[in-house]
C-alpha cells in the first residue's frame, strides 16, 4: 500500500487496444523513473484489453483501473485527471511506446524550469510514417505555431496537475489536445518541448487524417485565433481558407504576409520573422509539422 502520493500520475485511455496495449504498458512500468501511479481507463472495450490490464495489475501495484462503459477519449482523460494524485500528470496512448528515460527526463526538466506548466518532446514516428516530429521548443514559438497546427505531440506531454485541472473539452471528439493547448496558451500557461526523442509514436493509415480530425483541428484553430482577437470575422475566414488549402500559392503568400503584419501589430513587434518561422508557417499550412 502506497504511503505517500506519487510524484507523477500517468494517464492512459484504452479502447479496443489489445494489439498494442501490452507493449505500451510495458514501456511505462519499465521507466527508469519509478515514483508514479499508472491510471488506465478502460473505455468500454469489447476485446481483450481489460484482461491485459488486469494481468499487469497483478504484476505491478502502481496500476489503477477505471472500468466502465464507453464515453470517449476526452471524458476518459478527465476521469483520470480527477483521480490523479501526482504533482505532475503525464499522458500516454495505448498504442505508443515511451522510451525508458521519458519520465525521468521530463521530471528533471520540469523541476529545473518551474515556470513551465506543460512539457512535451520530440517523437519518432513509426508504422505508416517514419519521420521524427520536432515541435518548436519555446513558449513563444509554440504559441505562434498553434495558429497553424497542433504544437505538441499529445502522448509526450507532462504537465503540472494545476494545468490539467482546466480539463479537456468533451465537445471535441477529435483534436481535444489541440483545443486544450490553445486554451491553455490564451490563459497564460507556459509551454515547452524538450528537443529529445522520448516517445515512439505509432502512425496508422487514415487515423490522423480523417475528416473528423481535420474538422475538429480547424475548429480548435479558429477558436484560438478568435480568442486572440487577431482578425475580424472576414479576415479569420480568409485565413482559415488559406491554411486549409494545403498548397503553396500566391494567395497563400499574400495571406501569410498580411497575417504576419497583423500578428506583429498585436504582439507589438515582438515576432521576429526568421527563415525558421516562415518554414514553420509553410509546413503547417501543408500539414507536415
Amino acid at each position: 500500500m502506497r504511503m505517500k502520493d506519487p510524484i507523477i500520475s500517468v494517464i492512459m485511455s484504452v479502447y479496443n487496444s489489445e494489439e498494442y496495449l501490452a507493449e505500451a504498458i510495458e514501456s511505462i512500468i519499465s521507466q527508469t523513473f519509478t515514483d508514479f501511479e499508472f491510471i488506465l481507463i478502460n473505455d468500454g472495450s469489447d476485446d481483450n484489453s481489460l484482461d491485459i490490464i488486469k494481468l499487469y495489475m497483478g504484476k505491478d501495484g502502481r496500476l489503477i483501473l477505471i472500468n466502465r462503459e464507453n464515453k470517449g477519449l476526452p471524458a476518459s482523460l478527465n476521469e483520470g485527471i480527477a483521480q490523479a494524485k501526482g504533482k505532475y500528470i503525464a499522458r500516454m496512448d495505448a498504442d505508443d511506446i515511451a522510451l525508458p528515460e521519458r519520465l525521468q527526463a521530463q521530471y528533471n526538466f520540469m523541476e529545473s524550469n518551474p515556470k513551465v506548466d506543460v512539457c512535451g518532446s520530440f517523437a519518432q514516428f513509426f508504422g505508416a510514417s517514419s519521420r521524427v516530429a520536432r515541435p518548436y521548443t519555446t513558449n513563444k514559438d509554440i504559441a505562434i505555431h498553434a495558429l497553424f497546427a497542433c504544437p505538441m505531440v499529445h502522448p509526450t506531454v507532462i504537465a503540472k496537475k494545476s494545468f490539467f485541472n482546466i480539463l479537456y473539452n468533451t465537445d471535441f471528439f477529435k483534436a481535444q489536445d489541440y483545443e486544450l493547448w490553445t486554451r491553455g496558451i490564451t490563459q497564460g500557461y507556459v509551454f515547452a518541448n524538450i528537443n529529445q526523442v522520448l516517445m515512439l509514436y505509432r502512425v496508422r493509415s487514415g487515423v490522423n487524417s480523417s475528416s473528423e480530425q481535420v474538422f475538429f483541428s480547424a475548429k480548435a484553430r479558429s477558436k484560438y485565433i478568435e480568442s486572440l482577437n487577431l482578425l475580424d470575422e472576414k479576415e479569420r475566414q480568409n485565413f482559415m481558407r488559406v491554411v486549409s488549402a494545403r498548397e503553396i500559392s500566391f494567395a497563400f503568400l499574400i495571406g501569410l504576409i498580411y497575417f504576419l503584419i497583423k500578428l506583429n501589430i498585436v504582439f507589438r513587434g515582438s515576432i521576429v520573422l526568421t527563415s525558421n518561422l516562415v518554414k514553420c508557417f509553410i509546413k503547417a499550412a501543408l500539414w507536415r509539422c
